[in-house]
Formats: structure tokens, C-alpha cells, sequence
């Protein structure tokens, strides 16, 4: 079992707390490219990490790929724990950590979740299952396990989780990143902790 890292931003530290976010979608880095095999045969993901060289993952009409790419995922694999970074404070005097997601009014600015180390992260998750896919194949059960029903998530009786989360990820990526439709690392976990 390894432990990594995973940012996560306030509203989907609340979702989590509140037990409704249960996914979390990360983009693929590179962008596997459809290509053929150099020596004729295919169709293939070509896929270069930066860890290991130009890779070619072999292709199956029956996992469009996804079970070799599983094998590379940052985030690990099932079994695998990830511990949430957050925009979190410290205090000067105590050293007890507050969270920006917990919406307290402190006197001083938050830490990036990007520098949160380890000892101050307060939410570990297990990893339950891994899967890549494009973004736009996400369905509406995904969308609520993404979290999608909090109204400031743009979630309403009026429109779908799905709208929700396209909204969402318009608001953190862009509109171009949508239409875009890029393979993301599907993410499932249950939370071990607070």
C-alpha cells in the first residue's frame, strides 16, 4: 500500500466530509494519442509520462485501453490511500491547523493546498477502483458521486448533477477544456478518516 498526495478544492472537501463525494476526476497528463503501432499494426494509444519514454499502449475494442493506462495511474491503484491537501491555516501561537473549507473567519490568509503537508492533512481515503475515460462520458450517478448536489455546486431539482459538474469544471478548467472532452483519471475511494 502507498499513500499520494491529491488536491482537492473546499466545496469538494465538504462533499467528502458529508459522505456525497465519493470520485474524484483528474486529467490524463499527457493526452494518450490515437495512433498505429510502428509496425503496422493497431489502433494504439500512444502515451509518453515523462517517468519512462514514449510508451504504446496496445489497444482492445473491450477497454478502449484503459486496463494498460490503469497500471500508470498518479494516483495509484486500489488498496492504495490519498490524503487530501487543502488551503488550510496554521496558528502562529498553537500550531493548531483550521480549514478554509470549514468556512471559520481566521485573522490571517491561507495556506495554498499545494504546500499542506502530510502531518496537517485531516482526510485519508482508500482507493476502491480505478478507470480512464473521456470526460464527457460521465453518466449522472457519476456526477452525483462527484459530489453534485450541493446547490452551490450549481445543482438544482431543475437540472442535472451533470450539468453541475460540467459547470464546475468550466469554472476550475475553462469551457475549451470541456469541449476539449479529454481522457481523465477516474478516481473512486471511501473516506478512512477524519
Amino acid at each position: 500500500m502507498k499513500e499520494r498526495p491529491i488536491i482537492c478544492r473546499d466545496h469538494e472537501v465538504r462533499a467528502i466530509l458529508d459522505g456525497r463525494k465519493t470520485q474524484a476526476r483528474r486529467i490524463v497528463k499527457p493526452q494518450p494519442v490515437w495512433g498505429v503501432l510502428p509496425d503496422g499494426y493497431g489502433p494504439c494509444w500512444h502515451w509518453q509520462p515523462k517517468s519512462w519514454g514514449s510508451h504504446w499502449v496496445g489497444f482492445s475494442e473491450n477497454n478502449n485501453g484503459q486496463e494498460c493506462l490503469n497500471g500508470h495511474c498518479p494516483y495509484g491503484q486500489p488498496g492504495d490511500r490519498l490524503w487530501v491537501r487543502e488551503s488550510w491555516y496554521e496558528s502562529p501561537m498553537t500550531g493548531e491547523c483550521k480549514y478554509k473549507a470549514d468556512g471559520e473567519v481566521i485573522g490571517w490568509n491561507p495556506r495554498p493546498s499545494i504546500h499542506m503537508p502530510r502531518w496537517a492533512s485531516r482526510i485519508t481515503l482508500e482507493v476502491t477502483g480505478i478507470r480512464c475515460e473521456q470526460l464527457g462520458h460521465i453518466t449522472e450517478a457519476d456526477a452525483r458521486s462527484e459530489g453534485m448536489k450541493e446547490p452551490s455546486c450549481g445543482w438544482s431539482p431543475d437540472n442535472s448533477a451533470v450539468d453541475a459538474f460540467c459547470k464546475t469544471w468550466c469554472d476550475l478548467y475553462s469551457m475549451e477544456s470541456l469541449d476539449a472532452n479529454p481522457y481523465v483519471w477516474v478516481v473512486e475511494f471511501k473516506m478512512v478518516t477524519p
